[in-house]
């Protein structure tokens, strides 16, 4: 069970490499935890989490050079797995 509203909150979303390794992303209201496989979490706020998001895709000539095993979309979960509807769209002021 959820230790706070934040984790009752969290979104998951899970990608696998073709070699088998799962990388996991947990986002919430206020952090981006990214789970790499034998690391420690890497724990952002949203800001930071833009500006590396922005980084890895120029540095990776996104989409235009993505492997075929990177989908367009990668469904969000819940802690257990469980499939959640998309994220509504950010609303500016």
């Amino acid at each position: 069970m959820p230790e706070t509203d934040s984790e009752a909150d969290a979104r998951y979303y899970r990608l696998a490499t073709p070699a088998g390794r799962e990388v996991t992303v947990r986002l919430d209201e206020t952090t981006v935890v990214l789970q790499l496989p034998g690391h420690r979490p890497l724990v952002l706020d949203h800001d930071e989490a833009w500006a590396a998001w922005a980084c890895f895709t120029d540095a990776l000539d996104f989409p235009e050079n993505a492997p075929e095993w990177v989908g367009p979309t990668i469904i969000p979960t819940d802690a257990e797995g469980r499939p959640l509807p998309a994220a509504a769209p950010a609303v500016s002021a």
